[in-house]
């Protein structure tokens, strides 16, 4: 599909944070917007996270609009969007006129989506990116609470007309969880390509870092926090080491707040000259390079869905090895396109030694086979959502318009048993949809200060 200069199909992503936060469904948003905004109008909705920077925003290929926030207690960066108070991103948001709604997040931000395709009448696709229970479980520590929070998020996503999960196991637990709708696989991709001149940058990193050809190389990227198992990884060296008499490295790109818990672990298991802690690394050809300099690819998380980093290792044709029944490793065949282990060090650790000593070319077929069924390019990707919303669209064709007191009954319901707002701010709420092409603006603000009042 070449690049569409008109771009006349007008696309709303809903997600509950955004930039400069960073995670797995934030890098997603970030990717469906860049790629479909050479196609369609996109307009990614959030909100005003911590640091955030209205120049970094306008960088970008598509436009943001960001809500005001509350800080989330205990959810280190998140906060608590609050797009229904907001009166410049409802501004922002009804002015839009999008033809399809794509929401991220079953929250206040993604119910601000739904409500806005069910007045108008439009499609809306919810795509679930996480294991929401074991989220709820985390923070709530309640069973009714965490019973009850679950039934109101699947309420939501079957909201949507049409729920996208990134692999079969999602879709089963889509329906475990309580959900109505049968969701669709849409699964995850990654940005990066095979890289050229492949043996010299692998001989390159491994001069930088003081490994030898005849080391196997075992890598983790992310963040350095207990929820990704990064201590279990420790844990399972150690184990290898006292099995093993092969020479090995071990590689942890990333940084995060268990990295000193981590480094005192490793010293613990007398495995220190066998690990090398990288740091973050921003540079995304250099990842790549991390990734092709790799044997095998740790990712023992039982939290993560479909992780991007399993798809960034298969680009260069690097086989993970995951734990059995993690959600994420039902996107593979167990030796085939990637490795399961059972739960536990040992296990994990026997699996290890197991695939270091397999035949050259047993390994080749599971690498070549990696990057056959599990690698994915979001350019691809992004064509397949681009066809499917434009399908969508197609079939709710009779969008219509609404009244001014429909378009702004939620903000004044949500607002008129509290602090009035300031008369000026609603007429320049309505100047800025006049701008936009809308009339009869003195008729239209008296009737919402009628339904006000």
């Amino acid at each position: 599909m070449t690049e569409n200069k008109d771009k006349s199909l007008k696309i709303g992503i809903f997600v509950d944070t955004y930039y400069p936060v960073i995670d797995g469904v934030i890098v997603c948003v970030d990717n469906y917007a860049r790629g479909l905004s050479k196609y369609a109008d996109v307009t990614v909705f959030t909100t005003e996270t911590p640091s955030f920077s209205v120049e970094d925003d306008l960088k970008r290929p598509y436009r943001i609009v960001r809500c005001g926030a509350l800080k989330a207690f205990k959810i280190e960066e998140y906060v608590l969007p609050l797009p229904s108070v907001d009166i410049d991103f409802n501004a922002e948001l009804y002015a839009s006129r999008l033809d399809i709604v794509h929401i991220n997040s079953p929250f206040t931000i993604g119910l601000a989506g739904l409500r806005y395709a069910y007045k108008y009448g439009i499609p809306a696709v919810a795509t679930v990116h996480s294991q929401f229970k074991k989220d709820f479980e985390t923070y709530l520590k309640f069973e009714p609470l965490v019973e009850f929070a679950l039934e109101k998020t699947m309420t939501v996503f079957d909201m949507a007309d049409e729920i996208w999960v990134p692999n079969r196991r999602m879709q089963e637990l889509y329906k475990i969880y309580g959900g109505k709708s049968e969701p669709y696989i849409h699964p995850n991709a990654t940005d990066l390509r095979p890289i050229e001149n492949r043996d010299e940058r692998v001989r390159e990193l491994y001069r930088d870092y003081g490994i030898t050809e005849n080391e196997t190389v075992f890598l983790f990227v992310g963040r350095l926090i207990e929820r990704k198992n990064i201590f279990f990884i420790a844990r399972a060296l150690g184990k290898l080491k006292q099995k093993c008499e092969k020479a090995f490295k071990m590689i942890y790109v990333g940084a995060g707040p268990d990295e000193e818990r981590l480094r005192s672990l490793i010293k613990d298991e007398g495995i220190e000259e066998n690990v090398i802690i990288s740091g973050r690394i921003s540079d995304r050809a250099k990842l790549a390079d991390f990734y092709a300099a790799a044997d095998l690819f740790l990712f023992p998380s039982l939290y993560d869905t479909n992780s991007l980093v399993q798809i960034e290792a298969a680009s260069q044709g690097t086989p993970t090895l995951f734990l059995r029944d993690s959600v994420t490793s039902s996107s593979i065949e167990e030796d085939v396109s990637g490795y399961i282990a059972e739960d536990s060090v040992d296990a994990y650790a026997e699996k290890m030694l197991e695939i270091m000593n397999k035949s050259p070319e047993n390994k080749a077929f599971v690498r070549e086979n990696v990057v056959k069924d599990v690698y994915k390019h979001w350019e691809e990707l992004v064509i397949e959502m681009l066809e499917r919303f434009v399908e969508l669209a197609d079939s709710k064709s009779a969008r219509r318009d609404l009244s001014y007191e429909e378009i702004f009954s939620d903000f004044f319901l949500n607002t008129k048993n509290k602090n009035r707002p300031d008369f000026d701010e609603i007429k320049r709420l309505f100047q800025k949809l006049e701008s936009r092409g809308k009339s009869d603006i003195e008729a239209a603000m008296k009737a919402m200060w009628e339904s006000f009042k």
